[in-house]
């Protein structure tokens, strides 16, 4: 996902020109602006690059084990018989460091450099370093909930959506993203990423920014999913013994039927593939998914308006390929502030 949004700008998407973002126009609590005069110390000795001190920065360690590299790399090697072991290191190692070199957007994190350190004979170390932001993305979000109008949420999705698009548009895949914001047919198969899954982890931020929680924590939901579907006490381990399932931890199982659930899995119904997990949830009883349903539309009703609520019906789309891309995101009428 890009990184929290740093400005109420709406009009642009068009490459980074500087690292600071004008003023927002409203919600201006919001920890939201790039760091300008509250520089803080930065100790050049463990980066080991000199550091530009009128830039806060963070730094990512990415670490790479020598002996898993080499067993990835004979793997690979069957098809590309030239690439040599430390060849395929380095271009691992630098992967991520790559990608964020090519995200010059105003909406998207800056990548300041990166460079090796730290390395052991058998852990390769990469450094990256990156604006650092004035708090991370789930407070970001969570914060945000309490404070953003109406119209400061379709703002911030906006830049959102702008951000996504430049992404999806420099060709770059995405990684699918943490538990909280993964899809249902990512939960289920831990196959190939694609765009439509930044679409709906879109949708699942502004139902954090919504609710203030996780968009599918409902904790009655849970444990009604638990007790009749994994008995009393599940354990958050493989169990292949109670259900067939995707062979997925308890803990990914809950996730995948309680979006299921909260978003009505009718346009799943005859299809064999969902077969399981359909019939795992009709041992929780109908009435009890409508209450769920109808809390879920009611907040985002209440909280964005019918607009507000298309938006995130769209991006939530149990069938990936109903999902709009984010250039068609951009279209919808709730972002036409």
């Amino acid at each position: 996902m890009p990184s929290p949004t740093l400005a109420l700008e709406t009009n642009s998407d068009s490459p980074k020109q500087s690292s600071s973002a004008s003023a927002p126009t409203s919600d201006a609590s919001m920890p939201w602006q790039r760091p300008s005069n509250n520089y803080e110390p930065i100790d050049e000795e463990p980066i080991g690059h000199s550091v530009d001190k009128a830039r806060v920065v963070v730094v990512k360690v990415l670490v790479l084990d020598r002996a898993i590299a080499k067993a990835e790399w004979r793997k690979v090697q069957k098809k590309h018989a030239t690439l040599t072991l430390e060849g395929y290191i380095e271009a691992v190692s630098t992967y991520e460091a790559d990608i964020m070199k090519r995200l010059k957007h105003k909406h998207i994190v800056e990548h300041y450099h990166d460079h090796a350190g730290g390395s052991t004979p058998n852990l390769i170390m990469t450094n990256i370093c990156m604006e650092k932001l004035d708090c991370d993305f789930t407070t970001f979000i969570a914060e945000a909930a309490g404070l953003l109008s109406k119209p400061g949420i379709a703002s911030f999705l906006r830049q959102l959506c702008l951000a996504t698009r430049f992404i999806h548009g420099e060709g770059i895949d995405v990684f699918g993203g943490t538990p909280y914001y993964m899809a249902p047919e990512r939960l289920k198969y831990k196959g190939k990423c694609y765009h439509a899954l930044d679409v709906w982890g879109i949708g699942c931020v502004l139902t954090f920014i919504v609710k203030a929680a996780p968009a599918f924590c409902f904790p009655a939901l849970t444990l009604a999913l638990q007790y009749k579907i994994f008995g009393d006490h599940p354990d958050l381990s493989d169990d292949e013994g109670k259900e067939e399932l995707p062979t997925l931890p308890t803990a990914d199982k809950i996730q995948m039927l309680a979006i299921l659930a909260t978003l009505g899995w009718q346009s799943l119904a005859g299809q064999e593939e969902w077969r399981a997990e359909l019939e795992a949830l009709a041992k929780v009883e109908a009435s009890f998914y409508t209450k769920i349903q109808r809390e879920f539309k009611n907040g985002l009703t209440d909280k964005l308006g019918a607009d507000g609520l298309d938006f995130a019906e769209s991006c939530l789309a149990l069938e990936a390929d109903e999902r709009p891309d984010a250039a068609g995101l951009l279209e919808h009428r709730y972002l036409k502030f």
